[in-house]
């Protein structure tokens, strides 16, 4: 009997405790609140070519940014739905675009030399003139910004993939007007290119918009570095034109914060007790019996508090990456034991999902070091210098992880630097493993 009524204190112990620690949820902290307060800049809607790209792969007949918007609106109306309570399925995304061959891959060879001779791409491009001039209308637009309802709820991704297919096809446009000795016009379109992904990129407000705005400029950056290599005699001074496009990366342009405060706001909402069953543990336990461990407002709080950590990342200038790396980790919530008897479904769930953030910080960081070194490039080429020459160039244009030059191979005629982002060392941009290379 002894044994069982210890047996019986053990039990009210381990679950009666928890029971009771876990009866009430805490209230959301005013950091949090102020936190997730979307954004609301002021950005006319004909003026956003945000919409364009959410409706750029419509039938050609229809008009993309119409398409796009549309769209969205039809988003937003199922989300009121589902935050409601009521079903309600996702509309479909707008599609009609005939297929794009992927005919042009900066990151991995030169588009210019692809295009000599291969009757394949010019023969893609006269298929595709209307998919061509669709792209070239995104650089009409004068704004950016990925927008939405405040209160989002896993939101379908919009088709990046013929958005960044219809840009090779652009970038192979750009490269036969180079062929045809339009320089000037070649370098403008360039520059216009490169100036609306950073619009876009300024303008993103998800993490997964933000890496699709740097692909898109890492894309047109790469392709303008073989323009300037492939043509170089005939651009000469022209490439100066590029050179309001090739400026720094802007703390706008490199923020992520903007995009945390969105996907904080999605788990906020995806996780509310009215929506979250449970299944997503992982424990093997039916979501009925976990829901009582499940404190929303504890949970939206933790997150909040690893996303502050990290958005001070921003702030960082290159060489200080690491350092804010191990910052922003060691500010992340920890646990013992004993904190983990209070909502500790929500704490699993926050230690299952939570997402490894330093890969988009250096990617962007690398996207900002690129750039910088093509704008070294073109103002060689503007400048018509020999390579003999090059180095005392290079003093003005500095490595921006390093602070001293770019290295500068001359026997090679090479300008590289060393990546920080997996995505770029596995790239192996210019030929070289863990670097990016281009050739003067």
């Amino acid at each position: 009997m002894k044994l069982l009524k210890w047996l019986g204190i053990v039990a009210l112990v381990l679950v009666g405790v928890p029971l009771l620690m876990n009866l009430r949820d805490e209230k959301l902290t005013p950091e949090a609140i102020a936190f997730m307060k979307a954004e609301r800049p002021a950005v006319a809607d004909e003026q956003n070519a945000y919409y364009h790209v959410l409706g750029f792969d419509a039938a050609l007949a229809d008009d993309p940014h119409k398409a796009g918007k549309a769209w969205l609106a039809a988003v937003d109306a199922a989300q009121v739905k589902l935050l409601a309570g009521t079903p309600a399925p996702w509309p479909e995304a707008p599609k009609g675009l005939p297929k794009i061959d992927s005919v042009c891959a900066p990151e991995k060879a030169s588009c210019i030399r692809s295009l000599k001779d291969n009757a394949e791409a010019h023969l893609a491009l006269a298929k595709q003139a209307a998919v061509v001039a669709r792209y070239r209308r995104l650089h009409s637009y004068p704004a950016y910004l990925e927008s939405g309802q405040a209160r989002l709820y896993a939101y379908p991704l919009p088709r990046y993939l013929p958005l960044a297919d219809a840009q090779r096809l652009f970038l192979l446009d750009v490269a036969q007007r180079l062929e045809r000795g339009e320089a000037h016009e070649a370098m403008a379109a360039l520059r216009d290119d490169i100036a609306f992904a950073r619009r876009m990129l300024a303008g993103s407000r998800t993490l997964i918009h933000k890496m699709a705005a740097a692909a898109q400029l890492q894309r047109a950056v790469l392709f303008a570095s073989d323009a300037l290599n492939s043509h170089r005699a005939a651009i000469g001074p022209r490439a100066a034109i590029l050179a309001e496009a090739l400026t720094p990366l802007t703390d706008p342009e490199r923020a992520i914060t903007p995009a945390l405060r969105s996907e904080l706001v999605m788990a906020a909402s995806a996780m509310e007790p009215g929506r979250w069953r449970g299944e997503d543990v992982g424990l093997g336990v039916h979501g009925a019996l976990l829901k009582p461990f499940y404190k929303h407002n504890a949970t939206v709080n933790t997150i909040y508090r690893f996303t502050r950590a990290w958005s001070d990342v921003d702030y960082a200038p290159a060489p200080q990456l690491t350092q804010s790396f191990e910052r922003a980790k060691a500010g992340e919530p920890q646990y013992s034991v004993a904190h983990l008897v209070y909502n500790p479904v929500g704490k699993l769930l926050f230690s299952n999902n939570a997402p490894s953030l330093s890969g988009y910080f250096e990617r962007l960081h690398d996207a900002d070091a690129l750039v910088r070194m093509v704008a070294l490039q073109a103002d060689v080429v503007a400048q018509e210098l020999k390579p003999e020459d090059v180095a005392a160039v290079a003093e003005r244009s500095r490595n921006p992880y390093t602070g001293k030059p770019y290295d500068w191979d001359v026997e090679k005629r090479q300008l590289s630097f060393e990546p920080r982002s997996r995505v770029l060392k596995e790239q192996k941009i210019g030929g070289t493993a863990d670097r990016v290379t281009l050739q003067l």
